[in-house]
């Protein structure tokens, strides 16, 4: 599980962002909310494999659910964009 750690922190590194270290070990689910972001994150099982799902909301970005596997590995399930609609 210590690279899921390594991945999330590396993703978030430029604004000081690490996942919690006691929430990995005890596979707690939780919350960051710092540097404009708000990071919600849960650990799950598919099959035997365990992975970090997070979805991660900036201020001035796209938001996206996003999920780390044990080996580092990191995928965008999903991108959430807003769309807006000049007026007339």
């Amino acid at each position: 599980m210590s690279k899921i750690k390594e991945t999330f922190d590396r993703r978030f590194r430029q604004w000081q962002i690490q996942l919690p270290l006691d929430d990995l070990r005890h596979r707690r689910n939780g919350s960051i909310q710092q540097a404009g972001w708000t990071i919600n994150y849960r650990f799950g099982r598919e099959g035997s494999r365990e992975f970090l799902k997070y979805f991660a909301s900036h201020r001035m970005t796209n938001d996206t659910l996003n999920r780390i596997w044990p080996d580092g590995t990191a995928e965008v399930v999903s991108h959430f964009q807003e769309f807006y609609l000049a007026e007339d």
